[in-house]
Parts: structure tokens; C-alpha cells; sequence
């Protein structure tokens, strides 16, 4: 099935060598781009240990290993807490080229089409734009002030650590690696993926829902608040034909919401 909708990527010409894959391929490339993340993680953390090791000595590399292991099962453990945030950043920058491998897999000189890694094709005056933009900023304010008086266990805004350089990791975590990693898996590969094959609503939904169920916790009102959020992403990346467009507008949304908890 063609992709309908107002706005279709160049990417659904077959001529030009982009076709993302059909449904089943598409949940098993997913699949794939987390075995692919998970092994790199492994590798960088092997790489790191025999670093370490042929610097201090594998005693004491064990014992350290040990420690930060025991440490990131402490809630209060300011180690634990550093290690936590550190293998995130990992971790998502190892999806980030895990999908990146795949799109270059499939798709060859025109990768970029599979994952809209392309320069937005509206002007940032659009009035559509701005009418997404505007919808999710609105919609967070006013989710956060409802959603914190019905649960008070529904944590919907970041929250700095005192110690500094968790500060810093978490900071560099929301504003930067979680904001590409996201926008390139979720409304890149994942969402042209769906749009090519059932269109754009089918693909904004799905997608969407794909997305809260990735942030999915014990008091399950997060998901549910996050799926707006992936929606109006969904939308700007639509509309403007770009995941730039919407890596820009989630860093800045994640960035709003560090400064808003900095200043509490």
C-alpha cells in the first residue's frame, strides 16, 4: 500500500532505491537494531574494562567493576546514580548507530530517506508548524499540573540530581542523545517504515504508541501522558518532511523541562 497523506517523502519513488521494508521485516529490523545496540554496548564495555585493566591491573578493575554494580542497585548511591545515567548515554548512542547501520543497509546512498535525515522542506513560519508546537507545550504544562494532582507517584518532569556530574550526564542525556536517538528510531526508521506501507494516520498512531510503550513505568500514567507528546512529534516530522525538525523541537522540549526543574 502507497502512503497517503498531504506531505509524502521523496522516499516513496521506488526508482530511487529506498523502499523501507514490508510490516514483518519492519518489527524485525527493530528487533535487530536492539540485539545490534546491546553488542555494542558489550564491546565498548569490554573495551573499557581492558582499558582499564592494562592501566591499573585487573584486580583492581574487577573490584571496580564490582563496585559500580553493587552501587547501581542503591537508590542513594551517588555512584550508582553516575553509573546509571553513564550506561544510558551508552546505550543510546548505540541505538542511534544501530539504526544508522540498518538505514545504510537498506537503503545505500539514499539511507537518508528511511530515517528523514534531510532538511525540513517548510519554512519555519508555517503555520502548521508552529500550531504543533504550540498544541504539545500546552498539552505538557497542563498534563503535568493534572496528572501530578490525581498521582503523586507520576514523576512527568526531570529531576537534576545534586551531585554535578550527574547533573551534567542526565542534562547531556535529555537534551542531546535521547532527543536523536528517539526522533531517528521512532520517527525515522519506525515511522516511514508504517507510513510507506499503511499511511500517515495508521503510522502517527503506531508510532506514537510504539514510543509510550518505550517509556512505559510502574504507575503507567507516564506512557499515557507521553503519547500526546509522540503524536505532535509524529506531526512535525510529517509536516516538515524531517526528523531534524523534530530532534530540534524534542531537545528544546526536554531542555524546558530541565530548566523548570533546575529553577524548583
Amino acid at each position: 500500500m502507497k502512503p497517503t497523506g498531504e506531505k509524502l517523502d521523496s522516499m516513496t519513488n521506488k526508482s530511487r532505491g529506498a523502499e523501507p521494508f514490508g510490516l514483518v521485516l519492519l518489527c524485525l529490523s527493530v528487533v535487530g537494531i536492539v540485539a545490534l545496540a546491546l553488542c555494542i554496548v558489550a564491546l565498548a564495555g569490554m573495551a573499557a574494562a581492558f582499558i582499564d585493566a592494562a592501566l591499573f591491573g585487573w584486580r583492581p578493575t574487577m573490584d571496580r567493576i564490582v563496585d559500580v554494580v553493587h552501587a547501581a542497585g542503591s537508590k542513594h548511591s551517588i555512584l550508582g546514580l553516575r553509573a546509571v545515567l553513564v550506561f544510558s548515554i551508552v546505550v543510546y548512542g548505540a541505538i542511534i548507530v544501530a539504526t544508522l547501520v540498518f538505514a545504510h543497509w537498506r537503503g545505500g546512498p539514499t539511507w537518508r530517506d528511511l530515517v528523514g535525515w534531510r532538511a525540513p522542506t517548510v519554512a519555519i513560519t508555517d503555520r502548521w508548524v508552529w500550531a504543533i508546537i504550540v498544541a504539545a507545550v500546552v498539552y505538557s504544562f497542563t498534563a503535568q499540573v493534572l496528572l501530578g494532582r490525581i498521582d503523586e507517584d507520576a514523576h512527568l518532569a526531570l529531576r537534576i540530581p545534586a551531585d554535578r556530574v550527574a547533573a551534567l550526564a542526565l542534562v547531556a542525556l535529555a537534551v542531546v542523545i535521547a532527543p536523536i536517538t528517539e526522533e531517528l528510531l521512532f520517527r525515522g526508521w519506525i515511522y516511514t517504515g508504517l507510513r510507506y506501507r499503511l499511511g500517515v494516520w495508521p503510522a502517527l498512531i503506531l508510532s506514537s504508541a510504539v514510543f509510550a510503550f518505550a517509556h512505559y513505568e510502574d504507575t503507567h500514567v507516564y506512557a499515557l501522558a507521553v503519547f500526546p507528546v509522540g503524536l505532535a512529534l509524529g506531526g512535525l516530522r510529517q509536516r516538515t518532511d524531517s526528523t531534524k525538525a523534530s530532534i530540534l523541537f524534542h531537545a528544546l522540549y526536554n531542555l524546558t523541562a530541565v530548566l523548570l526543574s533546575a529553577a524548583e
